[in-house]
């Protein structure tokens, strides 16, 4: 299996494979309300930052916004990162722990909406997990989260026939909240021979399951971090720590922002500039830049090719605000990555 990647790093094809990628993660409904400076107050919060929430204190602060405020939209970083995918054409899959409500609807019709296949499973213990997105009038975001059913997925939950014509499995640091989850869909990965991806989410999340995910490397294709989480795991700079992870892992991406990346793999290592934008809001940047990196390397693209699609839809995505890339820019952002890789828009 490494072997097999390194050469799919390297080499280069005129035309793309079929290439089907699984997600997994915490399927969210992400609930966007802008707020005066005034209500923020009367809601009494800390203002900024993410925390959890119980359920009577999420159902607290919706009752205080009214419903037509309230705009709902597709979250999680993984979640994320297989829309844009899907935008970009490439056949996906995602699975995660909905509950038997409203918004479990609603999430299944947006996959649909962008072709992709739906493997969610439904818990009756808990219902769907929703983010409460707070934005005031100076563009700060305070977010609240409400953990819900998708922290309820395990490893007994995966069978074999969920990772039918899988090629790729992406997860998110995230799935570590689950003891087995992520060490399950490995063990299935490697029974079928499929490649694997992580992004590491939080600088937080590394520093409580450090140990757990210098376990797993080894295990792991693709791991993509930005230099918070580098720093987190390795104690490195983004240069250092690359030089580390590469040994590990057959791929490793740190991410830096305007200043670009830095790609490892056991061949060598090579910082990858990026174009400066100018960013609205920089919210699901990492998560796109995943999207165009694994279309182009999952379609056989070497890793500079791999690193500049990344670029395309990490930079196009902080144009805008949210973390989605709006239909009428993909257009032009399938025609870019097509230049780049020699593939048919």
């Amino acid at each position: 299996m490494r072997t097999f990647s390194l050469l799919m790093s390297f080499c280069f094809i005129l035309h793309p494979l079929p290439a089907t990628t699984l997600g997994i993660g915490a399927p969210i409904v992400d609930v966007v309300i802008p707020v005066s400076f005034e209500e923020f107050e009367a809601l009494k919060l800390e203002k900024g930052g993410s925390r959890w929430l119980t359920k009577e204190e999420f159902e607290t602060i919706l009752r205080q916004i009214p419903a037509e405020r309230r705009y709902m939209r597709p979250g999680g970083s993984c979640s994320n990162t297989i829309r844009g995918l899907a935008c970009l054409k490439s056949p996906c899959a995602f699975i995660g722990m909905v509950g038997n409500d409203e918004a479990a609807h609603y999430l299944r019709q947006s996959m649909a909406e962008l072709g992709i296949e739906s493997r969610l499973l439904v818990s009756t213990a808990d219902n769907t997990s929703h983010v409460i997105s707070l934005v005031t009038p100076d563009g700060e975001r305070t977010m609240r989260c409400y953990p819900g059913a998708g922290t309820l997925m395990t490893g007994e939950d995966l069978q074999r026939h969920h990772f039918h014509n899988i090629k790729h499995l992406r997860m998110d640091g995230y799935d570590l909240y689950n003891p087995n989850l992520v060490q399950e869909a490995l063990k299935q990965c490697k029974a079928l021979g499929i490649t694997s991806s992580i992004d590491l989410s939080s600088y937080e999340l590394v520093d409580k399951f450090q140990e757990e995910i210098f376990r797993l490397l080894p295990q792991i294709h693709i791991v993509f971090a930005n230099e918070d989480e580098a720093k987190a795991l390795t104690g490195l700079g983004a240069e250092k720590a690359c030089e580390m992870m590469r040994q590990k892992c057959d791929v490793v991406v740190i991410l830096m922002g305007e200043k670009g990346c830095w790609i490892g793999s056991q061949l060598g290592q090579f910082l990858s500039p990026t174009s400066p934008r100018e960013a609205v809001d920089t919210t699901g940047a990492g998560d796109l830049f995943a999207s165009g990196f694994l279309y182009a390397y999952l379609n056989g693209a070497n890793l500079k090719t791999s690193a500049e699609c990344g670029h395309v839809t990490g930079g196009t995505v902080v144009t805008v605000l949210g973390a989605e890339i709006p239909q009428n820019l993909w257009d032009d952002v399938r025609k870019e990555i097509a230049l780049k890789t020699h593939t048919v828009p």
